[in-house]
């Protein structure tokens, strides 16, 4: 997993308009909301390229950077642009906002579910999956790092996801916060997985109302084939 080392500045295009006076070196310290710093970066301007986000580091650092973690009483799964608008939430709208970055960049746009049976925790992290000669490899987008699509099975990738330890996480302000990371400091492994095409309709899902833009609560329209899918 990579560590998150670039800087806001790197990503940002023609930084020096957007940044204000003390920020051109945003490091780990330099969290833009968490920090009380404001940048205008809007889903307009994110859509007019003004965040660098060609690669699945930059988005990494894209949501590391520019978004604050926050848990929901109920589970909700926002739009990428709820997202975005907002400036805030959880893994799983994170995920669903990688893979709106990560379509743009030909990934078909999926989320990996991940579960521990043990602890009744879950995850989510974009699903990168790549066609090559000798067959889908896979890897993932999240917060805390990416992993380019390299391994040959999703449950090759899992485990690559089971290796991490806590400190590979400590960059994280809200590390302690967060129910899986005790997965990390115990003995628990994640050991289901489900992956979710984002673009698949299902009979709960309005006409129209899209993963993208839309603003209804995304989970309930996935969620009878999520809790198939993770039975199994």
């Amino acid at each position: 997993m990579n560590k998150i080392k670039k800087t806001l500045a790197s990503l940002l295009i023609g930084a020096s308009s957007f940044l204000g006076t003390g920020c051109s070196n945003l490091g780990l310290e330099g969290r833009v909301i968490n920090d009380g710093i404001k940048i205008n970066i809007d889903w307009n301007n994110i859509n007019r390229g003004v965040v660098d986000l060609s690669t699945p580091e930059n988005i990494s650092q894209y949501l590391f950077a520019c978004l604050n973690y926050r848990t929901e009483p109920v589970e909700k799964w926002q739009s990428a642009k709820e997202t975005i608008d907002k400036g805030y939430g959880d893994c799983d709208d994170f995920a669903i906002l990688g893979a709106y970055h990560a379509e743009k960049l030909s990934y078909s746009p999926k989320v990996l579910l991940l579960w521990c049976s043990n602890r009744n925790i879950g995850h989510a992290l974009t699903l990168l999956e790549k066609k090559t000669e000798k067959g889908k490899k896979y890897g993932y987008i999240s917060r805390s790092g990416s992993v380019n699509p390299e391994y040959e099975s999703i449950e090759k990738l899992m485990e690559k996801i089971n290796e991490s330890t806590a400190e590979d996480f400590k960059a994280l302000k809200e590390y302690n916060a967060l129910p899986w990371y005790e997965i990390l400091r115990g003995p628990y492994k994640f050991d289901k997985f489900f992956v979710l095409d984002l673009n698949v309709k299902t009979k709960k899902q309005p006409k129209g109302v899209d993963w993208r833009t839309g603003k209804d609560n995304m989970y309930s329209y996935y969620e009878p084939i999520i809790k198939e899918g993770i039975k199994r």
